[in-house]
């Protein structure tokens, strides 16, 4: 899973207006193209013979690598020109992302990439049960039912866990704070993006979220070098295109669809995901994890429209 960005606020209302400029090849192409790039995320993970921490530090670092020479240009500029409140929002949105992917990762070496990747994009579910006390937005009675739906879902996949491999259940803990980091992270850095463009703020968030990873990587003492070249075009390949590529896909696709539909496709990301660990680890689901997982769709679904609405 990458750091992937709800529909963004009335972009249900900027989509007719968006109708008038055609674009040049399909939306609907290019937000598959999104969701198939995140969805192999977890997958190259499970590829990588580099510790958790390290994946993620490595991951981050080639991201920052790539939105750095923005900085050059106009870019830096706006860096510069930010106050140190501003910078502080920055990083600390770093901060989140770092908790994030150090977290959602470490869960794939307990889990199976079904559980983890359902429960780590229950992000719109953390938003919608926390917006009251962060935002002052108030959640709707889908978006309660949401939240309901999502926790019965996580239950449920829980006691599958602990009756057939206890262990799992340290997976599903950490896939769950990692969804509940992704959704801070979205929360704390969209007043910021709305003063700077994503260039500049992109290159203060990661930069931020490679350092802090590699000083826990240095304070556990693990490798960081020395890997396979499969390990090392995973990583580069998580870093350039689950990064860079999926969430571009989606922001650009939500210029000419309604968020009703980028949110679906959304979804597709925890299946795809799952049915690439089935055919390449033998991965199967078992009845707690398929009913969970669905009951936790469901639930993001609701409680991702249900802030669509508000916002529109």
């Amino acid at each position: 899973m990458s750091a992937n960005p709800p529909p963004a606020p009335g972009a249900d209302a900027a989509a007719p207006a968006a109708a008038d400029v055609p674009p040049c090849v399909s939306p609907m192409l290019v937000l598959w193209i999104g969701v198939l790039s995140l969805s192999t995320g977890s997958i190259l993970v499970r590829w990588c013979e580099s510790p958790p921490l390290v994946t993620a530090a490595w991951r981050m670092t080639v991201a920052a690598v790539v939105v750095l020479p923005f900085l050059l240009g106009r870019a830096g500029a706006e860096v510069a020109a930010l106050s140190r409140r501003e910078l502080g929002a920055g990083m600390l949105s770093g901060a989140l992302l770092a908790l994030h992917f150090a977290t959602w990762i470490s869960s794939l070496s307990l889990t199976s990439v079904a559980a983890s990747t359902v429960l780590v994009n229950t992000a719109p579910v953390w938003v919608a049960l926390c917006s009251p006390w962060l935002t002052g937005d108030r959640t709707s009675w889908s978006g309660w039912i949401g939240i309901g739906s999502s926790l019965i879902g996580g239950v449920v996949i829980g006691l599958g866990d602990f009756s057939g491999h206890p262990a799992a259940l340290r997976g599903d803990a950490l896939a769950l704070a990692g969804g509940a980091a992704l959704s801070l992270y979205l929360v704390s850095g969209r007043r910021l993006r709305t003063r700077m463009s994503l260039p500049a703020y992109l290159a203060i968030c990661y930069s931020t979220a490679a350092v802090l990873l590699w000083v826990c990587v240095l304070c556990a003492g693990q490798a960081c070098v020395g890997f396979s070249g499969r390990t090392w075009a995973a990583l580069i390949w998580m870093g350039v295109v689950n990064q860079h590529l999926g969430q571009s896909s989606y922001n650009w696709a939500m210029r000419y669809l309604s968020a009703g539909v980028v949110s679906v496709c959304l979804l597709g990301e925890p299946l795809v995901g799952s049915l690439l660990a089935w055919w390449l680890f033998g991965e199967a689901l078992s009845w707690a994890k398929a009913g969970g997982g669905f009951l936790i769709l469901v639930g993001v679904y609701l409680a991702g429209k249900s802030k669509q609405s508000a916002a529109s």
